[in-house]
């Protein structure tokens, strides 16, 4: 019985191990958009 808590515990570790890791992503996808939003708007390169 333990052993089954214990697997069930690491699928919830690697659960949130991939819910962070796309949270990631996603924030560093918008951080990459918004600073390609800039370079593009920004006068010197207008």
């Amino acid at each position: 019985m333990a052993r089954s808590e214990f697997t069930s515990d690491k699928r919830k570790l690697s659960a949130l191990k991939l819910q962070a890791a796309a949270a990631i992503a996603a924030f560093l996808t918008k951080i990459r958009q918004i600073r390609i939003e800039f370079t593009f708007r920004h006068p010197l390169f207008g």
